[in-house]
């Protein structure tokens, strides 16, 4: 089994020129790797994140089947609304 990589942070920039999304992770030492996502890969990232999270969250699966789907929007937005932690 391969070990988690720990990664000191993440960037994303927006550039309305080339309307795209820099991304850049940094691992803490050299070297950082960068990328660009598109406005089409993003939304079916965006798209496809709640399926992955009634997948993998232990709370959605074991919340009753019919409340299923609002659990996994919680969770959802309980991860937008929390504080950006700082890294040191």
């Amino acid at each position: 089994m391969t070990p988690l990589l720990v990664l000191k942070s993440i960037t994303f920039a927006y550039d309305a020129r080339e309307d795209r999304i820099l991304a850049v992770v940094n691992p803490g030492h050299p070297p950082t790797w960068s990328c660009w996502l598109t406005r089409r890969l993003v939304l079916s990232l965006l798209d496809n994140g709640g399926k992955f999270l009634a997948k993998t969250s232990t709370l959605v699966q074991r919340a009753a089947p019919g409340a299923r789907r609002e659990v996994v929007a919680f969770e959802r937005e309980a991860a937008v609304a929390r504080p950006r932690r700082r890294c040191r």
